[in-house]
């Protein structure tokens, strides 16, 4: 599991949403309203489909892992389902992502 931010149309996406991707699920928890596309005022980092992600939870050992990214720049550009980023097991960066198609593991 992963928590971090999407930049989208806000029609897109409720807070409270579910939805079911590739190989995992997804929940809105929070959705903050502009009335202008921000990207017009603060880049393309900013742009509908931008994925940060800023953390990462191994549920086996109920630890929190860092990321790659750190949510310091876009692991996706696609919306959700495209994040793809790595998470520190204890002995190496391990990939996890795409919609759940890839999950780090802790090796240490």
């Amino acid at each position: 599991m992963w928590g971090g931010v999407l930049y989208a149309d806000s029609t897109l996406y409720m807070a409270g949403d579910w939805f079911h991707d590739v190989g995992g699920y997804y929940y809105v928890a929070k959705e903050t309203a502009y009335r202008h596309d921000i990207s017009d005022y603060f880049g393309i980092a900013f742009e509908d489909g931008s994925v940060y992600i800023g953390w990462y939870y191994e549920a086996a050992t109920a630890r929190f892992l860092s990321t790659y990214s750190g949510g310091n720049y876009a692991a996706g550009a696609l919306g959700l389902g495209s994040e793809y980023d790595f998470a520190w097991d204890g002995l190496r960066w391990d990939d996890f992502g795409l919609g759940g198609q890839y999950q780090a593991t802790l090796f240490a």
